[in-house]
């Protein structure tokens, strides 16, 4: 993850330079924009399993999503917000696009860079996401069948070693019906003081 980091830490010492050059590389880019009243994409592909509803279009005003596409169809902006509100309140997504991955730029307002994340993709689906920067997540391997996400197993470590890991396992409508606590926790051991 040292490499992901050593990006996040540079873009993070220069973020609100980083995010004016990201913004104009990425708005260069875009061809159509496709305006949402809820995510109708997103880079990790499990987290759109927790939405009540199934999104719907809206015009650029009324839209909480916002989607800008290059000339190959690939999404290279997300702008989103809970109600429609100016740049410094929304979140934006920069994505640049290889054969086999996605590099994510993630923004809170127009100066506060959250995280990096690096997407792998597989036949066309996200298997691997590692994210560096603030986040609940550092890995999360993502498991397909039958064109639609089976399992997440999410990684994060934390207080020197101890592994936080969890799956979870969908139903075919997305909803979770197993959820497994694979941690490893080394126990501490204290030592009293004699006096």
């Amino acid at each position: 993850m040292s490499k992901l980091y050593d990006l996040f830490a540079r873009e993070k010492a220069r973020e609100k330079a980083a995010f004016s050059k990201l913004r104009k590389e990425s708005e260069a880019k875009i061809v159509r924009w496709k305006y949402w009243d809820s995510p109708n994409w997103y880079w990790d592909p499990s987290d759109t399993l927790y939405y009540d509803c199934d999104p719907e279009t809206a015009t650029k005003a009324d839209a909480s999503t916002h989607y800008g596409y290059d000339s190959l169809g690939h999404v290279v902006l997300i702008r989103s917000s809970v109600l429609p509100k100016p740049d410094d309140e929304c979140t934006f997504y920069f994505l640049r696009h290889t054969r086999d991955s996605i590099l994510i730029y993630h923004f809170i307002g127009i100066d506060a860079l959250y995280s990096v994340i690096e997407a792998r993709v597989k036949n066309g689906q996200i298997v691997h996401l590692e994210q560096a920067g603030c986040g609940d997540w550092d890995t999360k391997d993502i498991e397909w069948k039958d064109g639609r996400v089976f399992k997440a197993t999410t990684r994060r470590e934390y207080e020197r070693g101890n592994i936080a890991v969890v799956e979870a396992t969908y139903d075919p409508k997305g909803n979770v019906i197993a959820e497994v606590d694979r941690s490893k926790i080394k126990e501490t051991h204290c030592r009293k003081e004699s006096r």
